[in-house]
C-alpha cells in the first residue's frame, strides 16, 4: 500500500541531505552523531559482512543507518515543525547507541 507524504524534507529533488543540514545550521547536530561510514562504503561493508559474518561490520552499517534517520529527523524538526536550531535536542551519538544496544543485539559486548 503506498504511503502519501504531504511534506517533503528536501527543497528539491537535487538537494542532498548534507547540503540541507548545512543550510539549516544543523551540521553540528549531525557531527555529534559520529557516523562511522560514508555512503559509498556501505556496499563494501555489506559485502564483507556477507562473506565474513563479522558482526562489527554489521554494527557499523546499523550505526550509519541510525545517522541517516537522525539527519532526516533533524530536518523534519527544523523544516516541518519550525523549531529553531537551539530548540532541537541532539540525539545520542551512534557510538553510544552501538555500545549500549547494537553490540548486545549483535551478540558481543564492550567493556
Amino acid at each position: 500500500m503506498p504511503i502519501n507524504v504531504d511534506k517533503e524534507l528536501q527543497r528539491n529533488r537535487r538537494e542532498a541531505a548534507f547540503g540541507a543540514l548545512l543550510d539549516e545550521r544543523l551540521l553540528n547536530h549531525y557531527g555529534l552523531l559520529c557516523d562511522p561510514l560514508f555512503n559509498e562504503e556501505i556496499h563494501r561493508f555489506w559485502n564483507l559482512w556477507k562473506s565474513t559474518k563479522d558482526m562489527i561490520l554489521l554494527s557499523k552499517i546499523i550505526r550509519h543507518n541510525y545517522c541517516c534517520l537522525a539527519k532526516e529527523y533533524y530536518l523534519k524538526l527544523k523544516r516541518i515543525d519550525g523549531l529553531d536550531v537551539s530548540e532541537i535536542t541532539t540525539l545520542p551519538s551512534s557510538a553510544q547507541i552501538e555500545k549500549n544496544y547494537i553490540r548486545n543485539q549483535c551478540g558481543f559486548c564492550v567493556e
